[in-house]
């Protein structure tokens, strides 16, 4: 086992959130009569960050921004977590985790429905510990999360690291000092540097966590 220590990311890496995402936003750029992109286009735009990407829907207006993201919020308030699906393999590869005696940990810019979505998988019970957006912390790329969880539970920085789907995740891991794994089943960002990248959960397990 590679890693005995593993920090998850929650929208792209463990749960396919990204279709629901880009419903949401693609409704909201409707409501306020804004000009629909490609949904290749949307998808890319929606996983750099949701903040850039309503500044670029919105051709740079702050103000249509913000309008643009809290209709978002309005509409993902409204969707059942545990409509949200976990990505193929993925419940598997926490259990390899602690099968092989290493424990899990999320970290998230989504709210409590990352819990509500874990739960409705039966997966939350797989975490030792558990951050998201209400836990108030400094937004990746920012390592003040992970050297908070690392410093909380006293974990040695050689044996962790942190599974996301995008570079501000990756940075995040690389700002704390721990290994930086890529989950990126479509090929985002084949020139991204990384310790690790994965297209599936299958080689992801088999390759950092089997005993």
């Amino acid at each position: 086992m590679k890693f005995s220590q593993v920090f998850w990311d929650f929208d792209g890496t463990l749960f396919n959130s990204y279709p629901q995402v880009a419903e949401d936003i693609k409704q909201s750029l409707i409501e306020l009569k804004i000009k629909l992109p490609s949904q290749d286009e949307l998808l890319r735009l929606i996983k750099t960050t949701l903040g850039q990407a309503a500044l670029s829907f919105a051709k740079g207006d702050a103000q249509t921004a913000e309008k643009i993201l809290d209709i978002y919020q309005r509409l993902a308030s409204k969707r059942d977590a545990s409509t949200i699906p976990l990505y193929k393999d993925a419940l598997q590869s926490l259990q390899a985790v602690v099968k092989a005696g290493g424990q899990n940990y999320l970290y998230t810019h989504r709210d409590k429905s990352a819990l509500e979505a874990l739960s409705s998988k039966n997966a939350l019970k797989l975490f030792k510990d558990v951050l998201t957006s209400e836990h108030g912390f400094k937004k990746k790329p920012s390592p003040d999360a992970l050297n908070f969880l690392i410093d909380k539970h006293s974990l040695p920085k050689n044996a962790c690291c942190m599974v996301g789907d995008r570079p501000i995740d990756l940075d995040a891991a690389k700002n704390a000092g721990i290994a930086a794994v890529l989950f990126d089943p479509e090929n985002y960002y084949p020139d991204y540097p990384c310790d690790y990248r994965f297209s599936n959960f299958a080689d992801l397990t088999r390759t950092l966590f089997d005993s």
